[in-house]
């Protein structure tokens, strides 16, 4: 029996050193090193707004000085105004605005600016309506999309107040960045 008892014993301690052996070996410490770099910069923004073609009495509206009010951009390059005077049904003005991506990031136009607000506002007579030119929603670095925005008074207008009718709208754009996810679509 007492053979029988040292021959367990010595059993289990060959275990426990075999476990310990396996421990000391599968417990090493490994150590990564490495250096990560990520060199880009955003810079998606309005680069130019032209007066493209006015039709009818279409025009930039005037100041109180008899200027004329320039559509404007404003500081963060992503929101352009526009003040536009129409003097009967049928005139309508085009804008074209220039979005350049001047960064390193793949751009995406999130959605068309919505003008059912400002349409809405008075006078409704004006409406304005926005689209991207050649459909261009990815901004890769160094290109650029045209967008068109028009103010039209609309031919079948009945309401037709006196002297000319001016409206003011604001265009906001918002470029996110490209994904993976997105750019595997």
């Amino acid at each position: 029996m007492q053979r029988k008892k040292n021959r367990v014993i010595i059993a289990l301690a060959a275990i426990i050193g075999l476990m310990a052996v396996g421990y000391a070996l599968l417990s090493q410490e490994l150590t990564i090193n490495g250096t990560a770099n990520i060199d880009s910069n955003w810079d998606v923004k309005i680069t130019d707004i032209t007066s493209g073609q006015f039709e009818g009495g279409a025009s930039n509206s005037l100041d109180e000085g008899e200027e004329e009010i320039l559509p404007s951009v404003s500081g963060d390059g992503l929101t352009a105004t526009f003040n536009v005077d129409l003097t009967q049904p049928g005139d309508q003005g085009t804008y074209i605005i220039t979005v350049t991506n001047n960064g390193s990031i793949p751009a995406q136009l999130m959605n068309v600016p919505d003008v059912t607000t400002v349409n809405g506002e008075e006078p409704t007579q004006v409406q304005f309506a926005v689209s991207v030119l050649g459909e261009k929603m990815v901004l890769q670095p160094t290109e650029t999309a045209q967008i068109a925005v028009v103010a039209a008074w609309p031919d079948d207008s009945e309401d037709i107040p006196e002297g000319e009718v001016s409206k003011t709208a604001t265009i906001t754009l918002n470029y996110q960045q490209v994904t993976a996810e997105d750019a595997g679509d």
